[in-house]
């Protein structure tokens, strides 16, 4: 009589793999050969994408700007006021602790607000100054004013350190430092 035999402890022997199938194989030098192959020609790409991504939000982000030209003696409005440059003065010495061949550069605006809104915007923070030379070369500029009233004309004081040889060439650009609605960025320049 035969014993049933427990078919848990029946084995099969492993499926033996044809020679062809070995050799389709890659080894796992030559496999990491492919993946440095790969990752070489990826991570250019990938640079290359994202460069080219910030490039046009970078484009995107800087408003255009439409500055007003304000002829000498002229005035502009901004903001809801009217400016005006009333005097031009440039250091003849270098200022303390500057370089040898800069000078300080001083232009006195007068502005009469409109209103409340327009008379905080020309005296605090809501207002950024630059000068600005025929080459492309820009300085910021600081502005400091007494506290103003509606309708009575205050006076700026825009100053900035410059390169002795661009006095003559500077162009004072005022602008608002937020943008309220999109679109181009309203701004004053007023010509040497």
């Amino acid at each position: 009589m035969s014993v049933p035999r427990d078919p848990l402890e029946t084995t099969r022997p492993d499926p033996v793999e044809a020679p062809e199938e070995r050799r389709s194989r890659l080894r796992p030098g030559d496999r990491r050969l492919l993946q440095l192959a790969a990752l070489g020609v990826l991570a250019p790409a990938l640079l290359a994408v994202q460069w080219t991504d910030e490039t046009h939000n970078a484009a995107r982000l800087v408003p255009p700007e439409r500055p007003t030209v304000v002829p000498r003696g002229g005035t502009g409005d901004l903001a809801g006021a009217r400016w005006r440059v009333v005097q031009r003065l440039a250091g003849t010495r270098p200022p303390p602790g500057g370089a040898p061949d800069t000078a300080e550069v001083r232009f006195v605006l007068a502005v009469e607000a409109g209103d409340p809104a327009a008379a905080r915007t020309a005296t605090g923070f809501g207002t950024r100054y630059e000068f600005h030379d025929g080459a492309g070369h820009t300085w910021s500029a600081t502005g400091l004013a007494a506290p103003a009233r509606p309708g009575v004309p205050l006076r700026v004081t825009v100053r900035a350190v410059v390169p002795r040889p661009t006095l003559r060439s500077l162009t004072l650009e005022v602008q608002r430092r937020e943008a309220t609605a999109k679109g181009p960025l309203p701004s004053l320049r007023f010509a040497p």
